[in-house]
């Protein structure tokens, strides 16, 4: 996962949540992250062996995010909780996920 949020320099601390998906819509919750100061995660959100086919949902945290570093807001904040939700169909594949947002 990269994060780049456009209104500042700053990248790291940005918190998310991985989740494995089930049929019917609920989710598991795999991994929790927080990104460094490239907008990464310092491990894979799923590493060691192959990412197992199926539906996945990313969580982020970008109103926790902003708020934490006093950058001015409308309340309720636009964007708070950001899901982002993708599909493994190869579990050797190299999967990116890029998020670009500002407050």
């Amino acid at each position: 996962m990269c994060w780049i949020p456009i209104a500042e320099n700053r990248r790291r601390g940005l918190r998310s949540n991985s989740s494995e998906l089930s049929d019917l819509g609920s989710g598991r919750v795999v991994t929790r992250t927080v990104t460094n100061s490239d907008g990464r995660t310092d491990q894979p959100l799923i590493g060691g062996r192959p990412v197992p086919i199926g539906r996945y949902q990313l969580m982020f945290s970008v109103g926790e995010y902003f708020a934490a570093r006093q950058v001015p807001m409308s309340d309720p904040p636009f964007l708070d909780q950001i899901p982002l939700r993708f599909s493994v169909s190869d579990p050797e594949g190299h999967l990116h996920v890029p998020l670009l947002v500002t407050p």
